[in-house]
């Protein structure tokens, strides 16, 4: 961790998403949202996370995302993807 290491609140980053923080909460239960941390019953997460779990789901055409989702090496359709 850095020094300037920003934990962004579970509020924050469903507004940045444009979504209900509902659906955040959701992802996050099910383990298909950002890697967060949890620091007392407060729940955080940190940008590189974010941008990591953005850049998972990031693809230049439907076709690409679709080889993604039925790749039976890639867990990506289910939120983990492992470099």
């Amino acid at each position: 961790m850095t020094d300037d290491q920003t934990y962004i609140k579970e509020a924050k980053l469903a507004e940045q998403l444009n979504e209900d923080q509902r659906t955040t909460r959701r992802r996050r239960n099910a383990g298909t949202g950002p890697e967060y941390v949890r620091i007392g019953r407060a729940v955080r997460y940190t940008r590189e996370a974010i941008d990591r779990w953005i850049a998972q789901r990031t693809f230049r055409s439907v076709t690409e995302e679709r080889s993604q989702r039925e790749s039976p090496d890639c867990e990506n359709a289910r939120g983990r993807h492992h470099d």
